[in-house]
């Protein structure tokens, strides 16, 4: 592969940063070390402009096209948005039930698999599913759960490792 250009951003499947490369880790930089870095890029992942700048934090990101999106939606250059996780909440999820039925038969199994709690038995759980024996669980024998708990949002993934040329060929606008 030929000579990068200054600020080009790579997927490397290795887990270093090789000479002339930055981690994309939303380190910050100071200028004074890459002023050409720095006329390329500014202030676009952070730092204040004078002393320091921002390098593009890509951990645990997802990259997308700068620009208007499919969705209408303008994406611009450094915008960083979404969450490793969300907490869920009762809002969220709108009014439901979960109801629970047991077997108003003799528990014969130990597993739950194909089963209905079944009245006192050798095991708990009764495989007698005739809907005559079936029987409506008192409500509170379910709780609420999740308890605005976070859950994770995050896509299928395979780690890679996000490098910026801070060496390289300047880049000419066309």
């Amino acid at each position: 592969m030929g000579q990068p250009f200054l600020g080009e951003v790579r997927m490397a499947g290795f887990n270093f940063t090789p000479q002339g490369f930055l981690p994309c880790d939303g380190s910050l930089q100071p200028i004074a070390e890459n002023e050409a870095l720095f006329n390329l890029i500014g202030t676009t992942y952070g730092g204040d402009g004078q002393t320091t700048f921002g390098l593009p934090n890509l951990k645990s990101r997802v990259v997308i096209h700068q620009g208007t999106g499919t969705d209408g939606i303008t994406y611009p250059l450094g915008q960083m948005v979404g969450a490793e996780s969300v907490p869920l909440n009762s809002q969220q999820m709108g009014p439901h039930t979960h109801p629970f039925q047991g077997a108003n038969a003799p528990a014969g199994t130990p597993g739950p698999g194909n089963a209905y709690p079944g009245q006192i038995g050798v095991g708990f759980y009764s495989t007698d599913t005739n809907p005559s024996n079936l029987v409506q669980m008192a409500s509170n024998s379910t709780n609420a759960s999740g308890g605005n708990q976070p859950h994770n949002n995050i896509m299928p993934y395979l780690c890679v490792n996000f490098i910026i040329a801070a060496e390289g060929i300047y880049p000419t606008q066309s």
